[in-house]
C-alpha cells in the first residue's frame, strides 16, 4: 500500500513538473516555434515549410500545396505572428514585444521568416524573383482574393506581421503589387497600412511631405471649381451667341417674354444653382478636414473611415502619408496594447523597441 502511495505521490509529482514545463515553454511560443521549426503547424504544412520551393508549376505537388494551404487554417498564426489574438486558431498565440525584440536581431529566425513569406507569395500566385514581386499564377491570385475572401484576412496578418518584425519594406513592396494589381482591394481593405507621415524621410515616395499631399488636394478641388466656372461660362456665352427667337403669338409667353425665353432661363437657373450646390460641397469638405486636425483620431473613428484614398477614373489613389501613426496604430496592436508605451512608430523599424514600465 506505501508503495503504491508512493508512487502516486511520483507521478502527481511529475505531471506537476512537466505542466511547469509547459507553462515555461508557452511564455515564448512564437519565438520557440521559429527557432526550433516544430509545432504549432501540422506534418503536411511543415512538408511544404520544406519543400515548396520545389514544386513545379502545373504538377501534383503545387496542387497540393494550394489545396493544403487554402483548406488549413491554424498554420498562418504561427508562420506570421503579431500583435492580435486569433479568432480562429485559440492554440495559437499573440506576438509579445519582448518576442518581437528577440526575433529581429536572430538571423537564422528572420531567414525562417521569410522564406515562409516567399512561400505564402507563391500560394498567392506571386512570385519571387531577385527581390521583385512578379504574377506567376493569375487564376491563383484571383482564387485567393476574389473567391476564397479569408485571404483577404490572412493578408491583413501578413502586413502587420512584417511591419512589426523588422520587414516594413517588405510589406511596402507587398502593397505596391496590390495597388497595380489589384486596386479596389487596396483601396478599400489595405490602404491603411501604406507609409505613414512619420515614414516620410525613410522611403522613396511620391509625396515628401504631407504638405506636398495637402497642397495636391488643394490643386484638385481648384480644378473642380475652375471646371464649374467654365461651364457657367460656356452657359452664358451660348445665351448671348444664341438669343431667343421671339414668338409671333404674345399669348404663349408670360410677361412679353416668349415661352423658349422662359424655358432658358429656368434651364440656365437650374445649372447655376448645382453648380453652387458643386461649390458649397467642397467647402464643407475643406471644413470638415480642417476640423478633423484639432481632433483625436481615435476619439473620431467615423471620420478616420471616411478619410480614404481619392477615387478618381475607376482608381484609387495611394494613400501614402495620408495617415499618422497614431491614428492606424490599431491595424498593428490588438485594441488592449494601444496604450502601451513602445507602441509607436519605432515599432515599424528593424530595431529592438524600448520596454518601459506602465
Amino acid at each position: 500500500m506505501k508503495q503504491n502511495k508512493d508512487a502516486k505521490i511520483t507521478n502527481q509529482r511529475s505531471k506537476s513538473e512537466s505542466n511547469q514545463n509547459g507553462l515555461k515553454k508557452l511564455k515564448q511560443p512564437n519565438y520557440d516555434f521559429h527557432k526550433t521549426r516544430k509545432d504549432g503547424v501540422k506534418k503536411d504544412i511543415l512538408y511544404h515549410i520544406e519543400k515548396w520551393n520545389q514544386y513545379q508549376e502545373n504538377s501534383k505537388e503545387i496542387k497540393n500545396f494550394y489545396k493544403d494551404l487554402e483548406q488549413d487554417h491554424s498554420f498562418i498564426q504561427w508562420i506570421f505572428p503579431n500583435f492580435f489574438n486569433s479568432m480562429f486558431n485559440s492554440d495559437s498565440y499573440r506576438l509579445t514585444i519582448e518576442e518581437r525584440n528577440q526575433m529581429i536581431e536572430d538571423n537564422d529566425i528572420m531567414r525562417f521568416y521569410i522564406s515562409n513569406y516567399k512561400m505564402f507569395l507563391r500560394f498567392l500566385g506571386i512570385k519571387w524573383n531577385n527581390e521583385k514581386l512578379e504574377l506567376e499564377n493569375k487564376n491563383q491570385f484571383n482564387i485567393c482574393l476574389q473567391i476564397n475572401t479569408h485571404n483577404q484576412l490572412r493578408l491583413r496578418r501578413v502586413l502587420a506581421s512584417l511591419s512589426v518584425l523588422g520587414q516594413r519594406k517588405l510589406a511596402i513592396q507587398l502593397l505596391d503589387f496590390i495597388y497595380k494589381e489589384c486596386n479596389k482591394l487596396y483601396g478599400t481593405q489595405y490602404y491603411l497600412y501604406d507609409l505613414v507621415q512619420e515614414e516620410q524621410q525613410k522611403y522613396q515616395i511620391d509625396f515628401q511631405s504631407q504638405q506636398d499631399y495637402q497642397d495636391l488636394q488643394q490643386i484638385k478641388q481648384q480644378e473642380k471649381i475652375e471646371k464649374i466656372n467654365i461651364d457657367q461660362s460656356a452657359m452664358k456665352s451660348k445665351m448671348i451667341q444664341d438669343p431667343p427667337i421671339k414668338q409671333q403669338d404674345n399669348k404663349q409667353g408670360i410677361g412679353g417674354h416668349s415661352i423658349k425665353e422662359i424655358q432658358q432661363k429656368q434651364g440656365f437657373n437650374k445649372v447655376e444653382k448645382e453648380q453652387q450646390k458643386g461649390l458649397e460641397e467642397i467647402k464643407l469638405e475643406d471644413k470638415t478636414k480642417s476640423n478633423f486636425k484639432n481632433q483625436n483620431s481615435l476619439a473620431n473613428k467615423q471620420f478616420l473611415i471616411q478619410k480614404k484614398p481619392n477615387y478618381l477614373h475607376g482608381k484609387y489613389d495611394r494613400a501614402q502619408l495620408l495617415f499618422n501613426f497614431d491614428e492606424v496604430k490599431n491595424n498593428y496592436v490588438q485594441g488592449d496594447l494601444l496604450d502601451k508605451t513602445w507602441v509607436t512608430i519605432n515599432l515599424l523599424s528593424n530595431k529592438k523597441v524600448d520596454i518601459q514600465q506602465q
